[in-house]
């Protein structure tokens, strides 16, 4: 699958960050999104792409492929990371594992943050606001078909206001 130098423009996880939080076979991952808690940082990662060694050598060394939809992650101050959550699911406002299936408090103000962060990451990436809306309206799908998380701010984003 080919990738535009813009969407493989996110920042690139530090080596020790992609030891912690994959599995082996994986090199390289990049972040997303963060935000900092008293925990730690929260970090949105992988996204649409990895980079990775095909093991069937049918591709050069590193093959750009899709990936779905990453993971939120808790990196710790001690290095330690800790695989929380499905990043679809959790900008949908779902948590299969908790009472309810529905975000704490804290988890959704999390969520929030990294939305925002992705989206900021995201104007910048694409040269601002009216390449960053070029660029979604050329994925065929809109705001309404963004997950549940990334709908306000990105309205906001779209009537002139900082998300």
């Amino acid at each position: 699958m080919a990738h535009s130098k813009a969407e493989i423009a996110f920042e690139q996880a530090p080596d020790w960050m992609v030891q912690a939080c994959n599995d082996a076979y994986f090199h390289h991952m990049w972040i997303y999104a963060q935000t900092s808690r008293p925990e730690g940082t929260y970090i949105l990662a992988y996204g649409s792409i990895w980079v990775f060694k095909d093991v069937e050598s049918a591709h050069p060394p590193k093959y750009l492929d899709n990936d779905g939809n990453g993971e939120i992650d808790l990196i710790r101050k001690d290095h330690s990371c800790n695989v929380l959550w499905d990043a679809d699911n959790a900008f949908n406002g779902y948590f299969p594992l908790q009472r309810g299936n529905l975000p704490t408090r804290e988890q959704a103000s999390t969520i929030q943050d990294l939305a925002v962060d992705l989206i900021r990451r995201e104007e910048k990436i694409f040269g601002g606001r009216q390449g960053f809306f070029k660029a979604l309206a050329a994925t065929g799908h809109g705001i309404p078909d963004q997950d549940s998380a990334m709908i306000p701010p990105l309205e906001a984003l779209k009537s002139g206001k900082n998300p």
